[in-house]
């Protein structure tokens, strides 16, 4: 047996072939989802706080009931 099928052979080789395609697709999947979980976020909360400005706005002027 030959190291190139101890380490990346399957059915009787070892999972480091899975391994090495995991260190590949998780960091960029992760960098990704990160990247729109922020920007979801971020236009969330910037809806949220106009609206509170308008509110507030609005009671201050006394036409908010």
């Amino acid at each position: 047996m030959s190291l190139w099928n101890a380490f990346l052979a399957w059915p009787t080789g070892a999972i480091w072939g899975n391994l090495l395609a995991d260190s590949l697709w998780a960091p960029a999947a992760f960098i990704i989802s990160h990247k729109l979980l922020k920007r979801h976020h971020t236009r969330l909360i910037n809806r949220q706080t106009e609206e509170l400005k308008a509110h507030v706005t609005n009671t201050v002027n006394g036409e908010d009931g």
